[in-house]
């Protein structure tokens, strides 16, 4: 059984402009939750640097991972990432989302105090 109280997974295709400012949003959120977390990257077969500049990320902290899938449409590239997921929550942040600090820690809060099977968080 993993550790991993979290994962996160961004699908993307050809989000170079806003990928580094997702994953340090989500990153910023994993250092709040204090707990272990993975964060997946889910590059739907870019034709940009999306996959590169998330691998730049990746070498940086290794809570990320980048999976390189070939163009499949966002349900295949999210699928694949939950495939790979070993957290107890999944989370789900869109290529071009920011998040806050508390997303996580309020997520897994929620989730765990209320036994629910998901939540929806704004």
């Amino acid at each position: 059984m993993s550790d991993i109280v979290a994962s996160v997974i961004v699908p993307a295709r050809d989000s170079a402009r806003w990928i580094e400012e997702c994953l340090e949003s989500v990153l910023a959120a994993a250092d709040a939750l204090a707990a272990p977390c993975e964060i997946i990257v889910a590059d739907d077969g870019s034709e940009d640097d999306t996959a590169y500049l998330a691998g730049l990320v990746a070498e940086r902290d290794s809570r990320v991972d980048v999976l390189r899938l070939p163009r499949k449409g966002v349900s295949a590239a999210r699928n694949a990432a939950i495939d790979a997921a070993r957290g107890e929550y999944l989370f789900f942040a869109d290529s071009d989302d920011t998040v806050s600090p508390r997303w996580l820690a309020a997520g897994v809060e929620t989730m765990s105090s209320a036994r629910a099977d998901y939540c929806l968080m704004g």
